[in-house]
């Protein structure tokens, strides 16, 4: 690991670390460190080749991180997921003082969320102080105890964190708004699922110019109007091989599919098996 830092901080900063227990080692999340900073205005971490990841919430004060080519501010409300095998370098920003907590965390399930939140580069997520210092003292607890239970307790804990960050109490409630819209354009994919949908149809249906539509479906869903549209398809058609004898053609045109072989690559894309293995393995 290639480290070098100044650790400018107050004696009200803490910092502690967590062994999991031998029979938690494939768990999805697990804590190594946790800790709570006051850092002055000298403070400052450039590291790389850390296998593991590093969620940092800003609690007051400022700090700045260069991180995948992005340099930006970190201010109160404000937390970010990194990977720290990755160059990294953060240090207190203009305001003279920093405070923040972190969670040091691997598992396999770390790397998807690092993945969801960043997407294709690197990105800020918010959560209000209340949230965060709910969860974060709920994960501390944890990591005081040692034990299987004490680290699926964590595990769970930071799921539940990751899945706040990506989908925030305050973004959800600002959504509420558009629930109507969502439901309308859901009961119309199902009723309409075997037509040849696209985006267009699904904007003229409720009225939105497709940028919006699309950005507010993907923020209240998870994922894009066509991804939850072939999925939809690929699960009627999951119906179909399972309770029927019908030929793969037949059935990739009842559930929307133009082409079979668009089917038939969509169908392994989803589930990473072709209609023909789907159905072998599922007979009643």
């Amino acid at each position: 690991m290639k480290l070098d830092k100044y650790l400018d901080i107050s004696s009200y900063s803490w910092s502690e670390h967590h062994t999991m227990s031998s029979a938690a080692r494939d768990i999805p999340f697990a804590v190594t460190a946790i800790g709570h900073f006051c850092a002055g205005p000298q403070y400052f971490t450039n590291r790389s080749e850390r296998d593991d990841y590093l969620l940092l919430y800003t609690i007051s004060g400022s700090g700045l991180i260069r991180y995948r080519g992005v340099e930006t501010e970190l201010v109160p409300g404000q937390a970010i997921l990194i990977y720290c095998f990755e160059p990294q370098y953060y240090r207190t920003g203009s305001k003279g003082d920093w405070t923040f907590e972190y969670i040091h965390c691997n598992g396999s399930g770390c790397e998807l969320f690092f993945r969801l939140i960043n997407e294709d580069n690197f990105h800020k997520s918010y959560l209000s102080g209340e949230e965060w210092k709910a969860m974060f003292g709920k994960i501390r607890s944890g990591c005081m105890n040692t034990g299987l239970r004490e680290d699926l307790i964590l595990s769970l804990g930071l799921h539940e964190l990751f899945t706040s960050l990506l989908f925030p109490p305050k973004a959800n409630e600002e959504l509420i708004k558009h629930e109507n819209i969502i439901k309308k354009v859901l009961s119309y994919i199902d009723e309409h699922y075997k037509d040849s949908l696209n985006n267009r149809d699904l904007c003229e249906l409720v009225h939105l110019s497709e940028f919006y539509f699309i950005r507010i479906f993907k923020a209240f869903m998870g994922i894009s109007p066509y991804e939850y549209l072939i999925t939809f398809r690929i699960n009627k058609a999951k119906a179909l091989l399972k309770e029927t004898e019908r030929s793969i053609e037949s059935i990739s045109f009842d559930v929307g599919f133009q082409n079979v072989n668009v089917f038939i690559r969509a169908f392994k894309k989803c589930t990473g098996i072709t209609p023909n293995k789907f159905r072998f393995y599922n007979i009643p």
